[in-house]
């Protein structure tokens, strides 16, 4: 066994043996057949502080010449879908090309090769992940398997190991992830997701729970408060998780939650929040339209500008917009008075005879900056 790996073993050697449980599930895994799902026995373990470390057995490596050394590796993953790290067999090792065996920095730059989520290894069909037959002497990206070069960029594998970092890469970030996800949500309560992974300090968790409670339709006043709380208070990842729980939300839930939110986000929040009310197919909302409208004075000329195109979108007009509209063409932020004209000029026939005053007075005033 790898003492590189001992940690992910270790973790493994301290679950109560009554506390396992085992998953029949297929998983695409390009490596092998990128059309063809393959069937896993995936293993959870139950952890002193409750919660599960997952594991498979999978081969290192599905070599596209088929003369690679395979050996069993054991893949770990927390009860999120993350990837932690991998163990061998003891006395088994992964090799690279001409049966050279790997190093310990080897298999720490295999590690980081798994943790990169983006790596090219995610967009490369296995069809392509070599070219050629004869590379120049020295040429460091070249694989285990007859001087084929590798068409990813040396960074992102192992030298002399494409395949088995191609290979071990898919499992550790593939379609697993989601069946992890999915088989951690199904055996959660709304209650246990609520109370402890909402509250999480791990952003992560944050995340998990918004999309397990989205899944489960969790949409009762406590779990729409606690996630409405954590959204202007967690990151902008996990307010964005949020945000699309609410806009799953009825019409009125909606309303309730987006004005929570933008009253009580940041300027990048608000934004976010105004470009979802722009989007929305819940249909306009009178009341908080009105709501909106009295608090333009206090906006920045971006929110100025989406707010009014969303009503002129809506063909929203009422009395208190068009007289905050008015007040703003004495604001000390031209562009935001210049709106503000540009949007009362369409509203003629609802205008007043003094609000139809003070456009005149304004047009007067900046003829020449309109």
């Amino acid at each position: 066994m790898c003492l590189f790996f001992l940690f992910a073993w270790s973790l493994q050697s301290s679950m109560p043996p009554n506390d396992i449980k085992t998953y029949q599930v297929s998983i695409l895994q390009p490596a092998i057949d990128k059309e063809t799902p393959v069937v896993c026995n995936l293993v959870a373990e139950r952890m002193n502080h409750q919660t599960r470390l997952f594991h498979l057995d999978v081969n290192s490596v599905n070599c596209g010449e088929n003369i690679c050394e395979v050996v069993v590796v054991r893949m770990f993953w927390d009860e999120l879908g993350r990837y932690i790290s991998i163990d061998l067999e003891e006395g088994d090792e992964l090799e690279k090309k001409e049966g050279i065996r790997f190093t310990k920095e080897d298999y720490k730059k295999l590690e980081e090769v798994l943790h990169n989520k983006n790596s090219e290894l995610k967009t490369v069909f296995k069809d392509d992940l070599v070219t050629g037959d004869f590379v120049a002497h020295g040429d460091i990206n070249v694989d285990a398997i007859s001087g084929a070069t590798s068409t990813v960029s040396p960074n992102e594998t192992v030298e002399g190991a494409v395949w088995t970092c191609y290979t071990l890469w898919h499992w550790a970030n593939g379609e697993i992830v989601s069946k992890i996800r999915e088989i951690t949500t199904n055996e959660l309560s709304v209650a246990q997701l609520r109370e402890a992974y909402l509250t999480n300090n791990d952003a992560d968790y944050k995340v998990f729970a918004i999309e397990a409670l989205l899944e489960k339709k969790a949409y009762d006043s406590v779990a729409f408060k606690a996630i409405k709380e954590q959204a202007v208070t967690g990151d902008y990842k996990v307010f964005k998780t949020a945000l699309v729980y609410v806009e799953n939300a009825s019409k009125n839930n909606y309303y309730d939650g987006i004005k929570y939110l933008f009253d009580n986000g940041d300027f990048k929040k608000r934004v976010a929040c105004l470009n979802s009310i722009s989007q929305t197919n819940k249909g306009e909302n009178t009341a908080y339209y009105n709501t909106l409208s009295r608090e333009l004075s206090g906006f920045t000329y971006q929110e100025v500008e989406m707010v009014l195109s969303i009503f002129q979108r809506n063909n929203f007009i009422s009395p208190v917009l068009l007289e905050e509209l008015v007040d703003l063409l004495t604001s000390d932020d031209f562009l935001i008075a210049r709106r503000a004209y540009w949007f009362l000029s369409y509203q003629e026939k609802e205008l007043t005879r003094k609000q139809k005053k003070s456009i005149k007075k304004f047009k007067k005033k900046y003829s020449q900056r309109l």
